[in-house]
């Protein structure tokens, strides 16, 4: 322990000794950078050649070639970014680390085990597995170049000293379910494995890419992607590389020290003063440019407004992770959500998870409504699963202040789904949430803004100058204090015109109270500053009808879209919530009308089964509306059924919500335009 506190402590004083005489090898006042980092990556580790699992006995299988590596550290950086020229520079970084890595290997023959629940053989899940946890101290040398005033990256070696090493082989079994060795534990020390000892020495490089954001003057943040490898093995007996990622974040101060003073002879005069040099002059103009690119003076802006309006069902099935009472991370429940899109950018996907969040909104909106939850778990979960989660449930509810006698639990009755795939389980962990409140569970109605602007683009011209020279400037373009667009003189390097030409954006801004304000900001090489502005009104012109977006209009007729979802499991029965939305989707039909049903499934089963039950879906659908036109005295209505089979491009099969989302019926209807009246 001595002898590793004796070469950390040289290594830490060889790196400062080398930090701090390497500006004498520079230019005049190179820039000096300090502080301390932090860092966390993870990565893959290679072995040269194979590794058995048994020292003694190769033939019981070997680890696999490819490892992960993990690793956590902190130390010092120092940087000189302008050591050889204003943009190519060094960088030291000296840290401590703490890394774990891992080797996986299976069973050369696989073991059986009689699972009493399920009453057959089934294979158990048991893994080999090499640890390898060591600490080290490192130095790295890096040459660095400054792309731009803010983006930088670096390349070099890395020298390293193994301060401790521990190396674990051991046996584990992971199931299936409770499965365990014979004494009840899941992991057994292998002492038949290789004896591995600890290397003294680490060698490698690393390549990062930065990003420094200034504080204040003598401040900076810099967040840093890099990349590292490790060309020698931790173990002495065995040889393996590894390569990782990291992210790292450092706190630099600026040390460079004040220019010293000009010394002058004492026999001379004092320089004469310097001449006075004029202001700094900016000055910036916001012209219009219409829709044929031609340029005219403008004194506001007028806008036209259009409000889009989209129904989107809801599903009411929750699913749950296996053995997990609470909701996963892809429901929302957080009324306070800000989301920047809204409603209005939402897909059915979207608002099905959003599902929580609506329901609560709902149930204060309508506290004489009350909703009913029904729970399902698959066969290999314990029985107090599904109590657990309807406790679970209840317990967001009640936190966000609905009241329990608002909410009732109902044995389920939907379809469960088949567990012979994982398909089938994943579906059958869920919560059932309905009510008898049609209106709890009813379409959710988004809506969104589009905008039509007089002019539809503005050119902001800037015109400024110094006799002492541009240093920096910044042009920015604001309403009622939100940024809306910005250009600065990085901007400029990268090939941008100070004068921008900015199409405003249909669904940001406010038309109704500030005006669109343009402001520059110039900096002259003196450090003198100016600013200027000039600014347009906005002001709402007119607004217009709500326009239906499932709604299109064609030139000879109008055609609307609408969904059925979440068809039971390999079932063409339509649930009560379905025949609802069939009785709002018929409230468009006239006679002489066109209607296509489409029929889709989820991408489990055969594509024969698949293809049959898509049509099945479609035809249960096809009776029930040519019932409801009987019934309602409309004729002369052509109705199309069709079954496509599977259903992946709307919705994702690969979680449990996409694929009974895609057990679904589209319905279309077609109507002539009439020329008396607009449908």
């Amino acid at each position: 322990m001595m002898l590793s506190a004796h070469i950390v402590t040289r290594t830490f004083f060889f790196g400062m000794l080398l930090l701090s005489s390497l500006p004498t090898f520079a230019q005049e006042q190179t820039q000096l950078l300090v502080g301390p980092f932090t860092e966390v990556g993870g990565g893959v580790i290679v072995a040269g050649t194979s590794i058995p699992v048994y020292a003694l006995s190769p033939g019981c299988g070997t680890f696999a070639n490819v490892g992960k590596t993990f690793s956590l550290g902190v130390g010092g950086y120092g940087a000189f970014p302008s050591l050889f020229s204003s943009k190519v520079g060094m960088a030291f970084r000296l840290g401590y680390a703490t890394t774990s890595q891992q080797f996986r290997g299976d069973p050369v023959d696989p073991q059986r085990t009689f699972d009493s629940a399920t009453s057959t053989l089934v294979t158990i899940d048991r893994a080999f597995l090499l640890d390898a946890d060591f600490q080290s101290v490192s130095l790295d040398i890096l040459f660095r170049y400054e792309w731009t005033k803010s983006f930088s990256f670096e390349a070099g070696p890395s020298f390293g000293y193994l301060l401790s090493s521990t190396f674990r082989q051991t046996d584990n079994v992971f199931g299936p379910g409770e499965t365990r060795f014979d004494d009840g534990q899941g992991t057994h020390d292998m002492e038949g494995g290789i004896s591995l000892s600890g290397r003294d020495y680490r060698l490698g490089g690393s390549l990062g890419f930065s990003y420094a954001t200034p504080l204040n003057r003598s401040l900076v943040i810099v967040p840093t992607l890099r990349l590292q490898g490790d060309l020698l093995s931790p173990a002495k007996e065995l040889s393996w590389s590894s390569l990782r990622a990291s992210g790292s974040l450092a706190l630099l101060f600026d040390f460079t020290p004040p220019p010293p003073p000009p010394l002058l002879p004492s026999d001379e005069p004092a320089p004469p003063p310097a001449p006075l040099i004029p202001d700094i002059v900016a000055s910036i103009a916001i012209i219009g440019i219409d829709a044929d690119g031609n340029e005219s003076d403008v004194s506001q802006i007028s806008t036209q407004e259009v409000l889009h309006r989209r129904q989107l069902p809801l599903l009411g099935w929750l699913f749950y992770p296996e053995g997990k009472s609470e909701l996963p991370n892809r429901y929302r429940t957080d009324l306070n959500d800000n989301d920047e899109s809204g409603e209005h950018e939402w897909s059915i996907i979207d608002a099905y998870h959003h599902l929580p969040q609506i329901l609560i909104k709902r149930l204060k909106n309508r506290p004489e409504s009350k909703l009913t939850l029904s729970g399902s778990a698959s066969t290999e979960e314990p029985s107090t699963i599904v109590e657990r989660r309807v406790e679970s449930f209840r317990t967001l509810l009640s936190a966000n202040g609905i009241r329990p006698d608002h909410v009732e639990v109902h044995n389920s009755t939907s379809t469960r789904s088949d567990e012979r795939k994982s398909e089938g389980r994943e579906e059958n962990r869920r919560l059932e949430v309905g009510s008898e409140d049609s209106l709890l569970t009813a379409p959710l109605i988004v809506e969104s803004i589009e905008r039509d602007f007089s002019p539809p683009l503005i050119r902001v011209i800037p015109d400024f100058s110094s006799p002492a020279g541009v240093q920096d400037w910044e042009m920015r373009v604001t309403q009622n204090g939100n940024l809306m667009a910005s250009y600065s003189r990085e901007d400029e390097e990268g090939g941008v015109s100070p004068g921008f030409q900015w199409r405003i954006e249909q669904k940001r801004g406010d038309t109704s109270i500030a005006p669109i304000v343009a402001s520059i900001k110039v900096t002259d090489s003196l450090g003198r500053t100016t600013v200027a502005y000039d600014t347009i009104p906005l002001i709402l012109e007119k607004e217009l009808a709500t326009v239906d977006d499932d709604l299109e209009v064609h030139i000879d007729h109008v055609r609307r879209s609408s969904w059925l979802l979440g068809f039971g499991y390999d079932s063409d029965l339509l649930t009560e919530a379905q025949r609802k939305e069939l009785e709002r989707i018929m409230e468009f039909i006239e006679p002489e009308g066109l209607v296509t049903i489409t029929g889709f499934t989820d991408r489990t089963g055969t594509e024969e089964h698949n293809l049959e039950l898509s049509q099945r879906r479609a035809e249960r659908v096809a009776d029930w509306i040519s019932d409801y036109l009987t019934r309602n005295g409309i004729d002369s209505v052509e109705i199309k059924a069709t079954g496509a089979g599977m259903d992946t491009l709307y919705f994702d099969n690969a979680l449990p919500e996409g694929r009974v989302l895609s057990r679904s019926v589209r319905v279309q209807i077609d109507l002539d335009i009439d020329e008396r009246k607009t449908p």
